[in-house]
């Protein structure tokens, strides 16, 4: 089951800027429920502050300990939601390592403004954090958690990030309980890659996995299958990059076979 602690605090937040329950809308990315709020507020400096510092109290108030933060922006919600599930998978774009699906190292947020105060800009260009919108949001999340998080950035925020057709910005946080060592490389999947640990094939790229990894999970699937007739929880925690090694764990496991590793 998905954990609720990112739409727990979506909801304690737009509570507390005053906004309906309706307002947040959920998503989950690698059984991770979160929340995306929509503010009937335009994006300028008060509302960016106001909001920030909602957040950043309903985070300590859940007892989240944040250790740093990625901060990013998108031109629709739906496309902030593909942003968040990259860069909090396994193997991700910003160096968190040792994530698993579910886990609750990390912690997202997002909020959609439906326009942007002329004040500021979102072309796509990099601009400071008194003229770029994204720019402005990153430097006020570091604000509202004291300055004490470690910036998980890398180029400067308000790189990539223009508003919608109509007008509106989706800004989002991503909050981690473990830190990045920037020594090493940023981006894991590539990394993966280049250690031949993931590699492309004729459905796409998919985990490289070796022998006895497989016989592991194959035997584990029939331990757990004949004990608790649940397969599904152990097939996906050992092999939930490949779908066709959990069909046919679960195909074995269902007929005949005797378990040869501890599960």
């Amino acid at each position: 089951m998905a954990t609720r602690r990112g739409i727990l605090l979506a909801m304690a937040v737009a509570a507390a800027a005053g906004l309906a329950p309706k307002a947040v809308k959920s998503h989950t990315s690698h059984d991770r429920t979160y929340g995306i709020i929509h503010s009937k507020l335009p994006y300028n400096e008060e509302n960016a502050k106001a909001m920030l510092g909602h957040i950043a109290n309903q985070t300590a108030k859940s007892g989240f300990n944040a250790v740093g933060m990625y901060a990013g922006g998108s031109k629709t919600g739906h496309n902030a939601t593909k942003m968040i599930g990259v860069h909090t998978k396994e193997l991700n774009n910003i160096g968190i390592r040792d994530l698993a699906d579910g886990d609750d190292k990390v912690l997202s947020i997002a909020v959609v403004w439906p326009s942007v105060d002329e004040r500021f800009t979102a072309d796509g260009d990099k601009h400071d954090g008194e003229t770029g919108a994204e720019e402005n949001w990153c430097k006020n999340a570091h604000a509202a958690f004291g300055n004490k998080l470690q910036e998980f950035n890398v180029d400067e925020c308000g790189k990539n990030v223009t508003t919608g057709l109509n007008g509106q910005l989706a800004l989002y946080l991503v909050l981690s309980t473990v830190p990045v060592d920037k020594s090493l490389p940023r981006d894991l999947r590539l990394e993966a890659e280049r250690l031949g640990e993931y590699k492309v094939g004729a459905r796409g790229k998919q985990m490289s996995y070796t022998e006895e990894q497989i016989a592991f999970v194959v035997d584990c699937s029939v331990q757990i299958t004949r004990r608790r007739r649940d397969v599904d929880s152990q097939i996906d925690k050992f092999a939930h990059r490949s779908p066709m090694w959990r069909r046919r764990a679960t195909r074995i496991a269902t007929g005949a076979g005797s378990p040869t590793a501890t599960c």
